[in-house]
């Protein structure tokens, strides 16, 4: 069961701040029927650069879906993990 829903990015970043030492693992995903990352309303980058200066330990999962189908939809989707990977 999932605790949070949906946030925006002001408050998911506060809530990673007050709750960073309590979670072995983040959840990431956009609002409901979004693709891609970076095709909602989410600033990954912002989201990731404050998780790395809290000093997060453990995993960030993503969840996503593709706006295309096949091979081309599956690279896609990590070409966009490559940009918003690069947050530093």
């Amino acid at each position: 069961m999932s605790l949070i829903t949906h946030f925006t990015e002001d408050i998911l970043l506060t809530l990673c701040t007050y709750i960073n030492y309590f979670l072995a693992y983040f959840q990431l995903g956009d609002n409901l029927f979004r693709k891609e990352p970076t095709s909602g309303a989410l600033k990954y980058n912002n989201i990731f650069k404050h998780i790395h200066k809290k000093e997060h330990q453990g995993i960030l999962g993503m969840e996503h879906g593709n706006s295309m189908k096949g091979k081309h939809g599956e690279l896609a989707v990590i070409a966009v993990y490559r940009i918003v990977d690069n947050f530093l």
